[in-house]
């Protein structure tokens, strides 16, 4: 899918974090993956967002709990968490390697899904509320992790649910 590997550092608590941004592969055991993000597509190809109190406008995403069994699981609950939405379809399109911690190597699995049922936004976690973007004004907007990466990402995502019609 990545025609190259594409690296990138980021300060994160005064520490320089490696990143490395690769195509999925089963072959990375659920228990190195740390976090999971979702790129989650409405009906009218719109990205849904959250407003995170901590990273601002964001997609859905957070830390894999230990009850969790897959990346299907843990996406399924942040997404609920954060945006009050069920989603569907969750298919896995990117993992991003970290050196984060020192001691061992962590991945970030990125999945692309489909917006299935909403629920009443309740306010409970970390998200003061959902909205819907199309893809180029969320890459406009978006200030998070890098922004580069999040067009290589959103576009993916993009393709492998609407792989016909992509654009």
């Amino acid at each position: 899918m990545f025609k190259e590997k594409l690296k990138f550092t980021k300060k994160i608590k005064d520490k320089n974090v490696n990143f490395e941004l690769i195509d999925f592969s089963s072959e990375v055991p659920f228990s190195k993956i740390t976090a999971v993000s979702v790129i989650a597509f409405n009906d009218k190809k719109e990205i849904l967002c959250v407003s995170l109190e901590d990273r601002g406008l964001d997609i859905p995403g957070g830390h894999v709990e230990s009850f969790d069994q897959n990346l299907r699981d843990t996406a399924v609950r942040e997404t609920l968490e954060e945006a009050y939405v069920k989603i569907t379809d969750v298919r896995p399109i990117a993992l991003i390697r970290s050196d984060y911690y020192d001691d061992r190597v962590t991945y970030m699995a990125v999945s692309s899904a489909i917006v299935g049922e909403e629920k009443v936004f309740e306010f409970e976690y970390e998200s003061d509320g959902r909205l819907y973007m199309n893809k180029d004004d969320f890459l406009r907007v978006y200030k998070n992790f890098d922004p580069s990466i999040m067009k290589i990402l959103v576009d993916s995502a993009y393709d492998e649910q609407f792989p016909s019609r992509s654009g």
